[in-house]
């Protein structure tokens, strides 16, 4: 608090700030720090009339109207501070990178008769001073569990959360051991919390084929390979793609003023291409359709000895630029990519054939069949890119995912996606396909558009759902108080469903206008009245809707998770881990990392560690 001093007769009011630092490094420091005093200065008397309204002792009172005299202060350093790196950890120690006074705990919770695939959570909680921003909660692996990347929260000042976590995989008795230290400045030494705790864990009474492995996708099978079959709580294969849902802007257009939507309809075309003038990606993938003809006719007449280098040089940027792949990818990240599993293997090939000695002898014969597998799918895949469904991929897809090869079912609907983006039996297809790589992150994103295309039906949801219990998280859909009752509603039509009801409520407010003199002053009120709420109401939702589950940018973490970072570089060291699953928001995009918000928190990430939910 402020307290009064006298210096030579002259009374002041001494206010002391008090600021703190740490070192992020071990070395010597010399603070300085200097800063502004601003002083007021109170009028010695009244003998001259005021100059303006704001001359007076009220305005005075308030620092108004007085002499500033501005006066620069320079602290003295306390001079030269020598931090010491923190001395190792005690024998199976794990430390949470705290440094302070702190006191740790913790605590396994959902362990009442845990059963096999059941998440528990095992928390561990710090409470006291120092420095809370530092927290660095190790990775944690127990024999018989599948423990998810940690979680870290700060409910309250001086209070830090984190939570691994963990499911168990199989049936018996297991223990779990976890020693978290904390290093206490004061005594120079750690503080260590141990915890350990002897569990018997139950067989599940359920079929958990997916949560008993690993978190991270397995391979591809290959083709020949027996594959299982697929889950039969799966909804899939519906008879043929339904198409883009039908345009409604028309119909939004022709119920409002035909002025404004032109209008604005020419504002939004402008901004658009505007926008995509600095879409890297957009002109990524408009070089690649320009240059496939070029691509062709030289691999065509390039020598058998050039070859691969061609295709290296080539063909591998031009596909990748399609694929929206970052720039440099391998010949088998592009591989990967595409959904013909014998030009994808070739591809393989002449990539690995490129680095080897006598790798560039090639025959005749296997050239020009790849040269026309090539040519065929810039024809199915960058041409269809423009708009038009190629229903050999979808067929291609449907037939692969009969036989057991999900992988290449994967990539036929990925690529009938690129065609026909706004498509329900195209998303849900290729989410069920992700399901059975057990991809379940890729799986969430496809059924989440999936969903937005097709609101409210029931074997979409059970398919986001099954996926969702895959990955532990609560199931969507579910009404279970007044917010979610609103957004139950809000999602039951598309923004554009919203916007042509209020068009139509808008249409309605003119007819009335017709039979204006038949009503009374109360009657046209309450009319009147009711139609602007529900106007309102229905713009509410579709702003909402946009802003909410139609949002461009939202995305899934990939399988494994995503190291968020606080700069967009490799090098910076990882925050955070985001669990696989977890939903963010895209703001920003800087070559091959992406800015994303997560739970409130924002950095960089991978963004090959993403799946966009509207690609």
């Amino acid at each position: 608090p402020p307290r009064i001093e006298v210096v030579e007769g002259v009374r002041y009011q001494v206010q002391t700030l008090t600021g703190a630092f740490r070192s992020l490094a071990a070395g010597t420091v010399t603070p300085e720090a200097a800063g502004e005093l601003v002083i007021a200065k109170r009028p010695a008397g009244r003998s001259r009339a005021p100059r303006s309204f704001f001359d007076d002792d009220f305005f005075s009172s308030f620092g108004m109207g007085r002499e500033m005299e501005r006066r620069e202060l320079v602290f003295p350093s306390p001079g030269a501070i020598e931090f010491r790196p923190l001395p190792p950890p005690p024998a199976g120690a794990e430390p949470l990178g705290l440094v302070g006074d702190w006191r740790v705990s913790c605590a396994l919770e959902n362990d009442a008769a845990p059963r096999v695939g059941e998440v528990m959570t095992l928390a561990v909680t710090a409470e006291g001073t120092g420095s809370g921003e530092g927290v660095t909660p190790p990775a944690l692996t127990l024999p018989g569990f599948r423990v998810y990347p940690p979680e870290v929260r700060r409910p309250a000042p001086g209070r830090i959360r984190i939570e691994y976590q963990l499911i168990p995989l199989r049936a018996g008795t297991a223990e779990i051991a976890f020693s978290p230290a904390v290093f206490d400045a004061a005594s120079g030494r750690y503080r260590t919390a141990d915890f350990s705790r002897t569990i018997t864990v139950a067989a599940s009474d359920r079929r958990l084929p997916a949560v008993t492995e690993s978190a991270a996708p397995e391979p591809a099978p290959e083709p020949e390979a027996k594959a299982a079959p697929p889950d039969p709580s799966l909804h899939y294969l519906n008879p043929r793609p339904a198409g883009a849902p039908r345009a409604k802007a028309p119909w939004i257009a022709g119920l409002f003023l035909a002025g404004p939507a032109v209008w604005g309809l020419a504002v939004w075309l402008n901004r658009r291409r505007e926008r995509r003038a600095g879409d890297e990606a957009w002109l990524r993938r408009r070089r690649a359709r320009a240059g496939r003809a070029a691509l062709c006719r030289k691999l065509m007449r390039v020598p058998a000895s050039e070859f691969d280098a061609a295709v290296l040089a080539e063909a591998v940027p031009l596909l990748a630029d399609r694929y929206a792949l970052p720039p440099g990818s391998t010949a088998a990240e592009v591989a990967d990519r595409i959904p013909d599993p014998v030009l994808a293997e070739e591809l393989r090939n002449r990539g690995l054939s490129a680095y080897r000695p006598g790798g560039a002898e090639l025959a005749e014969a296997d050239r020009r069949r790849f040269v026309r597998r090539l040519k065929k799918l810039l024809a199915l895949v960058l041409i269809a890119a423009a708009g038009t469904l190629s229903a050999d991929d979808f067929d291609d897809g449907c037939a692969a995912y009969d036989a057991g090869d999900f992988a290449s079912a994967r990539r036929y609907f990925e690529a009938a996606r690129a065609a026909m983006p706004e498509d329900a039996a195209v998303c849900g297809n290729l989410g069920c396909a992700a399901f059975m790589e057990k991809d379940y992150p890729r799986a969430l994103a496809a059924f989440e558009a999936a969903r937005r295309y097709a609101p409210g039906d029931p074997e979409i949801l059970d398919n986001l759902n099954l996926t969702r219990s895959r990955l532990g998280l609560p199931a969507a859909g579910e009404v279970d108080s007044p917010e979610a009752l609103l957004r139950f509603c809000r999602d039951a039509l598309s923004p554009s469903g919203w916007l042509l009801a209020a068009a139509a409520v808008w249409c309605g407010a003119f007819l009335l206008l017709i039979a204006w003199r038949r009503f009374d002053r109360l009657t046209r009120a309450i009319l009147f009245g009711g139609l602007a709420l529900v106007f309102a109401l229905t713009l509410a939702a579709a702003y909402t809707a946009e802003r909410g589950p139609y949002d461009p940018a939202r995305a899934v973490a990939a399988a494994g998770g995503a190291e968020m970072r606080n700069l967009p570089t490799p090098h910076a060291p990882p925050e955070v881990t985001i669990p696989a699953g977890s939903e963010v928001r895209i703001e920003e995009r800087r070559g091959d990392r992406a800015l994303v918000d997560w739970d409130g928190r924002s950095g960089w990430v991978e963004a090959a560690r993403l799946h966009p939910v509207f690609p």
